[in-house]
């Protein structure tokens, strides 16, 4: 035990050096670095003592990386390296954006995030979402539809992941639930009580 107390108090000391020796700014910056790589650029900004502004869907160090509008409705894009905004260019019928000095690199791109999103938008609001999700993906380049909520599960339907269950009550009427997407063999969920009808009283409320 002795041994032991004598180790900690050493492994404190070093700890208390080293803190120390790190200016704050110092280990912000080493922080904001790391965080870079990982595509923590809010919390890096904030650990660095910068406040990083709202972008809504956008992602703050990759472009075109974000919601756009179709003909029909939203769209998003996740292009994430120069290859895939090389094939989404082509895709849209923009070849000479992937040559263009603004848009050549991710860099690039991010610094001038507001006039390629214009590009864009210009040309995708020509066609449906499914359109372009279908050309798109063909191409390699991540795309999807922006769904409702009665979209998403007619989407998940359509890939047989049969995102409803039924569960029965005691009463004889059923109960149309969200199953759980988690799907395990040797012990799979199990729905074995339904909510409570809501009272009449409550019904007639809504």
């Amino acid at each position: 035990i002795a041994e032991l107390s004598i180790d900690l108090g050493a492994i404190r000391r070093n700890v208390a050096r080293l803190a120390a020796f790190a200016a704050p700014a110092r280990y912000a910056a080493v922080v904001k670095a790391n965080a870079y790589g990982h595509g923590l650029i809010p919390v890096a900004r904030a650990l660095a003592g910068e406040v990083a502004g709202r972008m809504g869907n956008a992602h703050p160090s990759i472009s075109p990386y974000e919601v756009f509008a179709s003909s029909d409705g939203d769209l998003v894009l996740a292009v994430g390296n120069d290859k895939q905004f090389r094939a989404m260019s082509q895709s849209v019928g923009r070849p000479e954006l992937a040559d263009d000095l603004r848009f050549v690199t991710n860099t690039a791109r991010v610094a001038n995030r507001q006039i390629l999103r214009a590009e864009l938008e210009q040309v995708l609001r020509t066609r449906p979402a499914a359109d372009w999700v279908e050309s798109l993906s063909a191409a390699g380049v991540p795309a999807g539809r922006v769904n409702d909520i009665a979209e998403a599960f007619a989407f998940a339907e359509g890939l047989g992941l049969d995102p409803i269950v039924e569960v029965p009550r005691p009463d004889g009427t059923v109960s149309r639930l969200t199953r759980n997407p988690i799907r395990m063999s040797v012990t799979p969920v199990t729905y074995r009580t339904a909510p409570p009808p809501l009272p009449e009283r409550s019904r007639s409320r809504t």
